[in-house]
């Protein structure tokens, strides 16, 4: 899912733009953020294809972290030696390594993350670099801090806010660390200044309305993930967790005795970061509140390289004492540099304590891999060229080619989310969505209109209790024109409708055929009603839509009249990069055009006598008059974010809720001895 986004935006999105609409999955739907432009994490995959793309991204993602790892623990003080074995020891996280140890595989899944942590740990040195002194030296260090957290934020604005959430504690360590008022004023006066960057730009506004206009956030009583442990930690998963974090405190404890400044400063900061970390998982597991922060063990991987790092450093500070100190009758050539015998022989045992890490890697990754089958941490793409050739025939998309419409993909397991993937690939679209900024209005649809569950990245227009009829209806106006399934179905209305077969090859074990029904007359643009039916909540206008003589054709649900309305005519609906549209037409007075499109307050047409209004709730309207040929583009931004928060307005004013779901089923946390208990099991 996550190289097809990458790739989706490559093909859909605007040169170096953060939010784009996603023209492939769901209803018009935000993109995910990843500012592939900016993150070099994501460049492979500009030019290369398949798993040598795959392995490159890897590798850079990895050369990232270890690289700002290094330059971190360098600012501390930290030597040459210690700090390239610090660096090293990032390779834990990413494969073979990580998945072979049972460590989380976020690094693994979303490779491009790298770029997003590795700012924060090269941000964290700097802070410690900043010493009472000069002014431009001060200047320069926080306008790097700035640099980096706004870089941060470009690379990808959702999985940032996880590591300024993670970073907190160690910044407000390292900023209060010197324990000298004129330093410590200095420091909070660099991170004061990011941060008065970051509210002043409306980046902060940003980050905010990004997070909160999701189905998650919104329904987060109904949507919550179930707290178990499980999210806590890779210690209650991995069963090697326990030996690395047990080497972590034994170097914080050496470190915090033998380590001294600005070393100790570092192993201070993990250590106190790991207990702030601590405390965090606690909450999870225990409280009974609803949780909308991060899950623990995204920032349990966020705060990992510290960990380590810091770990390294105290354990390092025993080489300080066993090194031999020179006597007074030292040689000259002690003076200007060590005698050559001692380079050779400390260069020798560098190279060797280098090479152990990677060298130690490699043959447990290999060793691991006798016993567990390469297939174990591999899904591969289907082999679905069948599927592939006919949908893109018939309804694949490209930047101004005309919209043909989209495939519904009737739930399923892990292998139907991986062929739905291979479509987007493909830039073939689906209705079906997996992000986590799916709309609070297209969660409601999803529940209220088609009677599905409730779902925590998804929408997924399928019918629960629905009817067949409903289904039909509002699938076509949301412009499906396909619907794939395993089996036939034997229902008398989809008896009625044309339909083809081919191969179904998900996997050895997932083989059969894939059935496509076609539905007739879907809305590609062309919907123009002229009846308005007017309603003031979400809840009349869902009623609205579920009645049986509803036509999205002839009638469309308004919030207020626009006037009498007649068909337009000769529409034409097509992509631009960045997500938004263009629409061309013709009208004999006032029309309304149907967009299959999600709207929002952020969508803003080029034409100033173009009004781009809410319909059916959902839906985009587009009113004109005469002629149309305009632009329709997604104007949300980071320095333009107020938009978001008239969406959210609209939510609240129409009564956007989900009544009448249960939260998920979990443990009883009523008895803390009992969850803690349950940690100390886990964990043994």
């Amino acid at each position: 899912m996550a190289e097809a986004v990458v790739r989706t935006a490559y093909r859909f999105a605007a040169p170096f733009a953060v939010n784009n609409l996603n023209p492939l999955q769901g209803i018009g739907s935000q993109l995910l953020p990843l500012n592939v432009w900016a993150n070099p994490v994501h460049w492979p995959l500009a030019c290369l294809e398949g798993k040598l793309a795959t392995d490159t991204a890897g590798m850079v993602a990895l050369s990232c972290m270890a690289a700002a790892c290094y330059a971190m623990v360098r600012c501390f003080g930290l030597p040459r030696l210690p700090s390239v074995i610090a660096a090293q020891l990032c390779v834990a996280w990413f494969g073979p390594v990580g998945p072979l140890l049972s460590f989380t595989a976020s690094f693994v899944l979303l490779p491009g993350l790298a770029a997003v942590y590795a700012p924060y740990l090269l941000a964290l040195g700097l802070l410690a670099r900043i010493e009472p002194g000069r002014v431009g030296n001060f200047l320069l260090l926080a306008a790097g801090i700035a640099a980096l957290i706004v870089y941060s934020l470009y690379c990808d604005p959702l999985w940032s806010v996880v590591s300024a959430i993670s970073w907190s504690v160690p910044f407000a360590i390292v900023a209060v660390s010197p324990l000298r008022v004129r330093a410590v004023l200095l420091r909070c006066a660099a991170v004061g200044l990011t941060l008065a960057l970051l509210l002043g730009s409306g980046a902060l506004l940003y980050v905010y309305t990004l997070t909160q206009y999701t189905a998650r956030v919104s329904f987060s009583e109904l949507l919550e993930r179930v707290h178990g442990i499980g999210f806590g930690s890779m210690l209650f998963t991995s069963p090697n967790a326990k030996w690395l974090y047990g080497l972590c405190i034994l170097g914080w404890a050496i470190g915090l005795v033998l380590a001294t400044r600005p070393v100790r400063v570092l192993v201070v900061t993990g250590a106190a970061s790991f207990g702030f970390y601590l405390i965090y998982v606690l909450a999870f597991v225990l409280l009974d509140v609803t949780w909308w922060l991060p899950l623990p063990f995204y920032v349990e991987h966020s705060l990992l390289p510290l960990f380590v790092a810091s770990a390294v450093a105290g354990i390092w500070s025993t080489a300080v004492l066993a090194r031999p100190s020179d006597g007074p009758d030292a040689r000259r050539d002690d003076v200007i540099g060590r005698p050559a015998r001692r380079v050779w022989t400390s260069a020798v045992t560098g190279l060797i304590a280098v090479a152990l890490v990677p060298a130690g890697s490699m043959v447990f990754a290999l060793e691991r891999s006798k016993a567990v089958p390469a297939s174990a941490y591999t899904l591969p793409w289907p082999d679905e060229p069948e599927l592939v050739d006919y949908l893109a025939s018939n309804i694949g998309l490209a930047v101004g080619a005309p919209y043909r419409g989209v495939v519904t993909f009737v739930p399923g397991d892990m292998p139907d989310s991986i062929s739905m993937s291979n479509l987007w690939k493909n830039g073939i679209p689906t209705s079906n969505e997996y992000s986590q900024l799916a709309t609070p209005q297209s969660q409601y649809l999803q529940v209220t209109l088609f009677k599905g569950s409730p779902s925590l990245n998804d929408f997924k227009p399928w019918i629960g209790g629905g009817s067949l009829d409903t289904l039909f209806r509002a699938s076509r106006a949301l412009g499906v024109r396909y619907i794939t399934l395993y089996d036939p179905m034997e229902h008398p209305e989809w008896q009625k409708l044309a339909r083809v077969s081919v191969p179904r090859r998900q996997s050895p074990t997932h083989q059969g055929r894939w059935v496509i029904y076609e539905l007739p007359d879907p809305n590609v643009g062309n919907y123009s009603p002229t009846e308005i039916v007017l309603a003031a909540s979400a809840a009349e206008i869902v009623a609205g839509l579920d009645r049986p003589d509803f036509d999205f054709r002839r009638q469309v649900v308004l919030e207020a009249g626009a006037g009498p309305l007649v068909p337009a005519r000769d529409v034409r609906l097509t992509f631009n990069r960045g997500g938004g549209f263009h629409l061309v037409g013709r009208s004999d007075a006032n029309s309304l055009i149907l967009v299959p499109q999600q709207f929002t307050n952020c969508l803003k047409a080029s034409d100033r006598n173009v009004r781009v209004v809410r319909a059916n709730l959902l839906w985009t309207g587009v009113i004109f008059s005469g002629a149309i040929d305009t632009d329709v583009t997604f104007g949300y931004g980071m320095f333009s974010p107020r938009c978001r928060r008239d969406d959210m307005a609209d939510m609240r004013r129409l009564g956007v809720a989900l009544p009448g779901h249960a939260k998920p089923a979990e443990p009883d946390r009523g008895d803390i001895m009992a969850r803690l208990r349950a940690i100390a099991a886990a964990v043994k």
